[in-house]
């Protein structure tokens, strides 16, 4: 069965500055592969050795290029082979340039925010109205054994002035 196709290949485009968490997760997978001296081929022979009959150089490629989505068992995949957690696969943190993740629909959440939740220090919690998100309800709150503080909202917004209302917000919170 095919995978269903990716933000981009539906034709979105995040904002200049945030990337869709596939794209997340290709960008991290370059990285790391980089970082450890192996050429597309080597990463996709050792997908191929998980079980993943499709990961080909072409693959790795077009994955890279930002021209395929990620399945679930390719990100945990990618993780064993590159001898990391899936969290850290997904952690726009560790990319230049990137200051949000972009939800794809209801907007952005900023890229250090994005982190702790990912990572599990902190919970969302969306209010809805029926099956429809409700404008501005999202919020962040301590996970057991996570980050101190008071839940933080977030506004859901595209774009820097959002992000940015959202940093002011917090350090208003981490103020008092």
């Amino acid at each position: 069965m095919p995978s269903p196709p990716s933000a981009r290949q539906a034709g979105r485009t995040p904002a200049a500055d945030a990337l869709f968490a596939d794209d997340v997760v290709a960008r991290n997978a370059l990285r790391l592969r980089l970082e450890r001296g192996w050429s597309q081929t080597d990463l996709g022979l050792r997908m191929q050795n998980l079980g993943h009959a499709t990961w080909t150089q072409a693959i790795v490629s077009r994955t890279e290029r930002l021209l395929r989505p990620i399945g679930l068992s390719e990100l945990l995949g990618l993780a064993l082979v590159l001898e990391v957690t899936p969290p850290e696969l997904l952690d726009p943190t560790q990319l230049d340039g990137v200051e949000a993740l972009d939800l794809d629909g209801p907007g952005e959440i900023a890229a250090d925010l994005a982190s702790a939740w990912i990572a599990g220090r902190v919970r969302a919690h969306l209010q809805w109205d029926g099956a429809v998100p409700r404008a501005g309800a999202l919020t962040f709150a301590d996970a057991p054994g996570g980050v101190e503080g008071e839940a933080v909202a977030l506004v859901l917004g595209r774009g820097r002035r959002a992000r940015q209302k959202n940093r002011q917000e917090r350090q208003t919170e981490d103020d008092r």
